[in-house]
């Protein structure tokens, strides 16, 4: 599927969300994250990332922030 693609590598390359061991599902323009990440910055990146895939139409960002993040993060 394109948009899986595309996601997967949008996240993979990010410096801020690296996610490259993120899991993305696409269900009719649906996108469902999850994993894990290093702080709050990188969860909200990884779902604007995501929205702005070409034939999005929402995103669900069940990513969990990891519990050795930055605090301040």
């Amino acid at each position: 599927d394109a948009i899986h693609d595309h996601v997967r590598r949008k996240l993979a390359d990010d410096a801020v969300v690296k996610g490259a061991a993120l899991e993305v599902d696409v269900q009719n323009g649906v996108v469902t994250l999850k994993g894990r990440v290093a702080g709050k910055k990188a969860k909200e990146k990884a779902g604007k990332l995501a929205k702005k895939v070409s034939g999005v139409t929402s995103v669900n960002n069940e990513l969990v922030i990891s519990s050795e993040a930055n605090p301040q993060d």
